[in-house]
């Protein structure tokens, strides 16, 4: 038996050869996924018929990790061809051999379920992204967000900061904010059958906007709270990077009326949609 540990799972293709290489008559990927290990899919070739198939499995937090892997080799042995060589026929009925359950080693580390742990995880969020709010869109360049937090299950903690430049186009006047981001994020079960590729998650931030209004070298500044929601998916890259995509919607408390030559020009809107594509690094 050859066990190998791998970041990414090799398409289906790539996994059969390497069964006719090894000369296997099965081969077996368990996938671990959700940040406490509650699922696994159990993917399996049974080289002889060229056949997948697959099983799923749900744990409770609860469950041991040596039950855990118990169960996940109750399934691999149900779902592997037989072994057993050509016997000559006997005049007798053979007993039905005793049904010995699997024993899952505790000390080899390859073979162990993951443990679920808490642990601190930095990540980085590079994107460009629209922006649009009433009195005009504001096309820009999204800025840099970094943030810090501790992983408890699902939950990230975090805070950051963006910028956007842009004009309102009804009045050609230029625009720039400034937010500063802290709040919570949730991240969701993974997606599909790649468990571990495809990610969403989804933040509550509360926000301090800085924007600045410019017209013919005159700039109004204002301050102002808020609250913004958003949700983005993730795909992973490997070596901790994921491509993303996300939308959201950015409420700011206090409104501003720009004015010019001293006769109000325009009041943009509380809400502002926020669209961005971009990078995630995770450390």
């Amino acid at each position: 038996m050859v066990v190998r540990e791998v970041d990414i799972v090799p398409p289906d293709p790539d996994a059969m050869a390497l069964a006719t290489k090894l000369s296997a008559d099965a081969l077996v990927e368990i996938r671990w996924s959700g940040n406490d290990h509650s699922h696994v899919t159990v993917h399996v070739l049974v080289r002889r018929d060229a056949r997948w198939e697959d099983r799923e499995l749900d744990f409770a937090p609860t469950d041991a990790p040596s039950e855990r892997g118990r169960t996940v080799g109750l399934a691999v042995i149900a779902m592997s061809p037989e072994a057993v060589p050509d016997l000559p026929p006997i005049a007798s009925k053979p007993a039905a051999p005793p049904i010995v359950p699997p024993i899952v080693p505790t000390g080899h580390p390859e073979l162990r379920p993951p443990q679920p742990s808490a642990r601190i995880r930095a990540f980085l969020d590079s994107s460009l992204g629209v922006a649009g709010s009433g009195g005009g869109v504001a096309v820009s360049a999204y800025g840099v967000a970094l943030g810090f937090g501790v992983l408890l299950d699902r939950l990230v903690l975090r805070a950051g900061a963006a910028t956007r430049l842009g004009n309102l186009t009804s009045i050609g006047v230029s625009t720039s904010t400034t937010t500063l981001v802290a709040g919570v994020g949730i991240e969701g079960a993974p997606l599909g059958r790649q468990a571990s590729l495809f990610r969403a998650r989804l933040r509550v931030d509360a926000l301090a906007s800085r924007d600045s209004f410019s017209h013919n070298a005159v700039s109004i500044v204002t301050w102002s709270p808020g609250l913004s929601l958003a949700t983005d998916a993730g795909y992973e890259l490997g070596r901790g990077a994921a491509a993303m995509m996300g939308v959201g919607v950015e409420w700011i408390a206090r409104r501003t009326t720009v004015y010019i030559d001293n006769v109000p020009a325009a009041r943009p809107g509380a809400l502002r949609v926020v669209f961005s594509a971009g990078l995630r690094l995770q450390f």
